[in-house]
């Protein structure tokens, strides 16, 4: 019987080793979380936003069973007027300040776990609806694609995205036609209780 021997240093046998219990080790891992999406954003939160309909404000959520959300948002508004004389020249800023208080409804389409970045994602199809209180009364309505996303480890921390359109008139415009359809981009870190 002929033997072959092939001589191999101890420290790449160790090497060979090592990567071979990381690799099993990893997909175990892998293997045995599981999530449940119900335990992900209980109840209710509070939490911070920025950009929408404001620089920045606090928003409320109550979480169904079914795990859909009403949402609540209040935020503190600023716009600035320019006007231009016939040289277009700037003749005056105005700025306003105010508030903004949205509702809502999100509806539930799917979550999914990424393993790669260890992280629970929750997408939602969401209308919102509202009014910005700063010259003017103004009327807000839209809809929007709403993604949350957890740390597996981490049930009650979330941070959110709100992308979609926004239907914009005031006071004024709402029967003369003068009403606009603006990108509405919001984002967001809720605690949950």
């Amino acid at each position: 019987m002929l033997y072959l021997r092939f001589y191999m240093p101890d420290y790449i046998k160790t090497f060979y080793l090592a990567a071979i219990l990381m690799s099993l080790a990893t997909s175990i891992q892998a293997q045995a979380f599981e999530y449940v999406p119900v335990e992900y954003g209980p109840k209710r939160s509070v939490g911070l936003s920025i950009f929408g309909e404001g620089l920045a404000g606090i928003v409320v959520k109550i979480v169904q069973p079914n795990q859909n959300q009403w949402e609540i948002i209040g935020s503190f508004a600023m716009a600035a007027q320019i006007l231009l004389d016939s040289n277009d020249d700037i003749e005056s800023v105005n700025l306003y300040n105010g508030v903004s208080l949205l509702g809502g409804y999100n509806l539930m389409t799917g979550s999914r776990y990424k393993s790669k970045k260890d992280k629970v994602i929750k997408n939602y199809i969401g209308l919102k609806t509202g009014v910005v209180n700063l010259s003017t009364l103004d009327y807000r309505a839209g809809v929007h694609w709403h993604r949350e996303a957890f740390r597996a480890k981490d049930f009650a921390y979330s941070r959110g995205l709100d992308l979609g359109l926004m239907y914009y008139t005031d006071d004024d415009n709402i029967i003369q036609g003068d009403q606009m359809v603006k990108l509405y981009l919001r984002l967001e870190w809720n605690w949950f209780r």
